[in-house]
């Protein structure tokens, strides 16, 4: 073997680019799991399948098979992370980003997780008399997406520019999961008979918003193997207090025919 200073550092140049492909495999596969997950509240989507009970099932069958592959990925990260700094020995910028793909794998996986379990409040629902109106749930699943999708970017990039903008679209989820839960209280108080409906559904719109909050820390792991400091994002933008102001108005308009005596 070439004790070569050059193909070594070669080497352990592709044995990050490895690491971080796993990585954005994970990610890849957590996309899958939203979209997935939220459209088992969709009877549009369900048709798509197939319908019925068959078109659940596959949609149920697809999702456990991703999330087994997602903790199959999550343990080779961790393994072969571990490996890495034991036998390269890393220092400065290079040791924080193995220990930061420890991070972020960890963190892929429990959106899985989340996702899977999204997904089990969509088919508990299946026959709800109130599933047309679940179907709000898709608008809170679109910010979680363009969360995701920016995150995967910046693990695709390890660039701490792009972490703002990702970390972010938090705020923008956190408000629009404020507004459902909001909604759905005075939908309850209206209809007292959809209160055991309605509460799986909200644990599902809490589920998407954990997974938030989970995204939100891999934004603030990748920002520190990159710079080495920890991340502090600007004070919020008067812009930003807008859009969650306008989010949560939409939400009250969208329920108001629904809610209406």
């Amino acid at each position: 073997m070439s004790d070569d200073p050059q193909h070594i550092n070669h080497t352990f140049d592709e044995e990050l680019e490895k690491l971080n492909d796993m990585l954005l495999r994970m990610g890849s596969l957590v996309a899958q799991q939203l979209d997935a997950a939220t459209a088992t509240f969709s009877t549009e989507q369900n048709s798509k399948k197939g319908g019925g009970v068959q078109g659940r099932a596959k949609t149920m069958d697809e999702i456990a098979q991703r999330e087994k592959a997602l903790n199959e990925l999550e343990q080779r990260v961790q393994e072969f992370a571990i490996n890495l700094a034991a036998l390269r020995q890393p220092m400065a910028r290079d040791l924080r980003t193995i220990i930061v793909a420890m991070k972020v794998s960890d963190a892929f996986e429990a959106v899985g997780d989340h996702c899977a379990s999204i997904a089990e409040r969509g088919r508990s629902l299946a026959h709800s008399p109130y599933r047309e109106q679940f179907g709000d749930i898709d608008k809170l699943r679109t910010s979680a997406a363009q969360m995701l999708q920016g995150v995967i970017e910046c693990c695709r990039a390890w660039d701490a520019t792009r972490a703002l903008k990702a970390w972010q679209k938090d705020r923008h989820i956190n408000a629009l999961h404020d507004a459902l839960l909001k909604d759905f209280s005075l939908f309850m108080a209206k209809k007292p008979e959809s209160i055991a409906s309605v509460v799986d559904f909200l644990s599902a719109v809490k589920y998407v918003e954990r997974l938030g909050d989970r995204l939100k820390s891999i934004v603030e792991a990748l920002h520190y193997a990159a710079e080495g400091e920890t991340f502090a994002p600007p004070p919020l933008k008067q812009a930003a207090l807008m859009a969650g102001a306008r989010a949560e108005k939409g939400y009250k308009s969208s329920l108001r025919k629904t809610t209406a005596p």
